[in-house]
């Protein structure tokens, strides 16, 4: 509105000038300018596209589909919820990537939360879409990623109907508290014992409870002007998926919501991970455990060489020389694949995950994400409950109200007992040395005077963050752990005959250079 105000200005100055030049202006500055408006205006109005006209001459009304919901609600029952349905349970977790009973437990759970999941009747009788209707094309949208048009004929129901649908579904399984504590909780100390022993008979190393990586989600919607900070080297607009999930495929970590243009590590300083890591929440999950005769007491995940040397972290070797380095570097690349196959079963059970995602806003996008994240941690439990492993119950919860686990939900800083011994300690050691603050004093301590500001500006709870990451960032450590792993996993690979440990090709290359 101000450049049209400035145009219209503009011109009336210009007439203004010529009307000077002739004669004296008889007509003012704001009625020529009040003229040039109006004349702007009709003309913008006389260029709008008209719309057509019936036979009448009058603009058409709104086209009014009338679905057949009856009939939809007979084909549902028939194909799935019937007593005698035409595709069996096996066929039904194909479509819809759940079981039937995972879908029943779910409708039931939405109707006792939302009046939109009830069957009802309006005044005229007429009977209201069928709840499992619309769990049908909810389900269908988020495995397919396709626009509903594709079955609007089988669901018997509009676009904005069906996307309403996937909206409430997919915030109702992020949002439900007992389906997230089960199916998207973090971490707890007993599922971290778990996990570790998992890991340990699979790959023979003690305290690794995951992998981590980052996965691109394109956004089809993203806006106009905050593309510059989405597009990244995919060549579209994209979001960040940061995840840590076992070798079972579970997930434990998500982190949605970077822009595409940052890179892993980018994403990872700001990842809630890493909040939890530097807060002391995993603190409370670590005990102690040996690597080749070595003793470790933090757990640890797979990384690529992006991320920093940190202690939780094991990252491969960039330039292997030695025959150990480079089956360590390849034996860490092959099982850190464990979080890509996670992210490649995630895209390929949800293909909305895939496909650029037709979404205006990210907590939509977010929401569409957690709710597929819980349906595929839905499955990874069920299957490991089919193949009885470690008995029915490998993801078993410890009791809600434990208080060891209310204690990891907090979001203040867990102070562990070592994190309050060393404030402690460094508390006494500044009272104790209280006279080198004094600056009559001739011994003059500068790292002491430091400490002291920092004690005195840092609160307990930013003091406790220190802490933690001056115990996190410790490169020394990272090495000892990967020299450690590195050692260990080439001596199990020898005394086990593993064809890698056997053969080198760069030995065999140099040997056959020498013959």
């Amino acid at each position: 509105m101000n450049n049209f105000s400035i145009n219209t200005a503009t011109i009336a100055v210009v007439m203004m000038e010529e009307m000077e030049e002739d004669e004296e202006p008889t007509v003012s500055y704001d009625d020529i300018e009040m003229m040039v408006r109006d004349e702007l205006i009709q003309l913008c109005r006389s260029n709008k596209r008209k719309r057509p006209l019936d036979d009448d001459g009058n603009p058409p009304k709104r086209e009014y589909t009338r679905y057949n919901r009856e009939r939809a609600q007979q084909c549902v029952n028939e194909d799935y919820f019937g007593p005698k349905p035409t595709f069996n349970d096996r066929q039904f977790e194909r479509f819809f990537r759940i079981t039937l009973p995972m879908a029943e437990g779910i409708l039931n759970g939405l109707a006792s939360n939302d009046p939109y999941w009830h069957l009802s009747y309006d005044c005229t009788g007429r009977m209201s879409i069928d709840p499992k209707v619309k769990l049908v094309a909810a389900l269908k949208m988020a495995c397919y990623g396709v626009s509903f048009t594709a079955w609007k004929d089988y669901a018997q129901m509009g676009e904005s109907t069906a996307r309403e649908g996937l909206s409430k579904l997919m915030r109702y399984l992020v949002m439900d508290p007992e389906i997230s504590w089960k199916f998207l909780r973090k971490m707890t100390k007993s599922d971290a014992r778990k996990v570790a022993e998992m890991h340990q008979r699979e790959i023979g190393i003690e305290g690794n409870v995951g992998m981590l990586d980052v996965s691109q989600i394109p956004w089809g919607n993203c806006p106009h002007e905050q593309k510059g900070q989405h597009v990244g080297k995919e060549g579209e607009p994209t979001l960040g998926l940061e995840l840590m999930s076992d070798m079972a495929y579970r997930i434990w970590h998500w982190n949605f919501g970077s822009p595409g243009s940052l890179n892993d590590i980018n994403a990872w300083e700001r990842s809630s991970l890493l909040h939890d890591m530097i807060h002391g929440v995993w603190h409370e999950l670590d005990f102690e455990y040996e690597i080749n005769g070595e003793k470790f007491n933090m757990l640890w995940m797979f990384v690529d060489l992006i991320y920093p040397q940190l202690r939780r972290f094991l990252r491969s070797i960039a330039n292997p020389v030695t025959k150990i380095d480079r089956y360590f570097a390849n034996w860490q690349e092959s099982k850190r694949k464990g979080v890509e196959c996670t992210i490649g079963v995630l895209k390929k059970k949800f293909h909305s995950l895939v496909h650029p995602i037709r979404l205006f806003y990210v907590d939509d996008i977010y929401y569409l994400v957690g709710g597929c994240i819980v349906l595929h941690n839905m499955m990874v439990t069920e299957r490991i409950e089919r193949d009885q492993r470690d008995g029915s119950m490998w993801y078993e919860l410890v009791a809600e109200k434990d208080p060891q686990n209310q204690q990891y939900q907090q979001q203040n800083v867990t102070a562990s007992a070592a994190a309050k011994a060393a404030i402690a300690e460094e508390d006494a050691y500044l009272e104790a040395n209280a006279a080198l603050a004094d600056p009559n004093n001739n011994i003059v301590d500068l790292t002491f005077q430091e400490k002291l500001r920092q004690a005195k500006l840092l609160t307990k709870n930013l003091r406790y963050v220190e802490y933690y990451w001056s115990e996190l960032n410790n490169v020394q450590e990272h090495m000892r752990l990967q020299n450690a792993v590195k050692n260990e996993v080439y001596g199990s690979g020898r005394s086990d005959g593993n064809e890698l440990a056997r053969f080198d090709p760069l030995e065999a290359f140099d040997s056959r250079l020498l013959e």
